[in-house]
């Protein structure tokens, strides 16, 4: 594949820039936002709706993982860069600072045999590296309690219910299955904290190519007991958005808000 069918694929999987939604604070419960949600199931329309969150306009930091990827896909400058990174250990996971390596590497996809424009990022650590974050003034080393969820992928009217840090939340999703063609899709959580019940949009996707929304890690990431989580918000089977979710910088609107986003494509 060339450059600028890459280029082509990373417009498919952001679609169109558009402003965040904005999330729900109010005195309900959360079970009785849930109710209201599952009693209008049918609002979203069969016209397509455009709307995509989140997107890079959301995000206040870096977000970056290891593995190989191609040129345009990582900065070298952030070799400088402070970064903290999510790692699991025999079913463990902890958040602790780490230096991290990007060299140079030939990309079997682009290069020619003479070149070598890939980037290749690791960690000073052995541990399976789930994320890396930029350098937040909350967040410190630190063990992470993770929660095994039912279902990583919520397709519409699935709902998933659990208590973490002696709280209920619950995850769910809305849109319209067409011929197994999942359109208008939307991603929520819900909790309730100190009697205010908190609705938040998570994901917003017109549509999907061969892939769905895939919650990759649930737990207390910045120290607060309010869950974070980490989604792979592409809508593409070619390519991977990490999208990091944080309690700590949200609004008194949000429950977590969309920290920061690393995509990837294939082939």
């Amino acid at each position: 594949m060339n450059k600028k069918s890459i280029i082509l694929i990373g417009v498919f999987i952001v679609l169109r820039i558009t402003a965040c939604k904005s999330t729900q604070n109010n005195t309900n419960t959360s079970d009785s936002l849930l109710q209201k949600s599952e009693s209008g199931i049918e609002i979203d329309s069969i016209i397509l709706d455009t709307t995509v969150y989140p997107t890079d306009n959301n995000c206040i930091a870096k977000v970056l993982t290891t593995g190989t990827f191609h040129n345009d896909e990582v900065n070298p400058d952030d070799n400088q860069t402070q970064w903290f990174g999510l790692f699991s250990s025999r079913d463990k996971y902890y958040l602790k600072q780490t230096l991290i390596n990007i060299t140079n590497v030939y990309d079997p996809i682009l290069d020619q045999d003479d070149e070598a424009t890939g980037w290749e990022v690791t960690t000073e650590h052995t541990d399976t590296c789930l994320i890396l974050i930029e350098q937040l003034p909350f967040l410190t080393d630190r063990n992470i309690e993770n929660i095994l969820l039912q279902k990583n992928e919520i397709y519409p009217q699935d709902t998933i219910k659990f208590e973490y840090c002696g709280r209920k939340y619950y995850i769910y999703a809305t849109g319209l299955n067409k011929e197994g063609n999942i359109l208008n899709y939307k991603l929520y959580l819900i909790t309730t904290i100190d009697n205010k019940a908190y609705k938040t949009l998570l994901v917003s996707m017109p549509f999907f190519e061969g892939k769905m929304i895939n919650i990759i890690f649930a737990g207390d990431i910045d120290g607060d007991n309010i869950l974070d989580l980490l989604i792979d918000t592409s809508n593409h089977y070619n390519g991977e958005r990490l999208t990091v979710y944080l309690s700590k910088p949200a609004t008194n609107q949000q429950l977590i808000t969309p920290i920061g986003m690393h995509l990837s494509v294939g082939c």
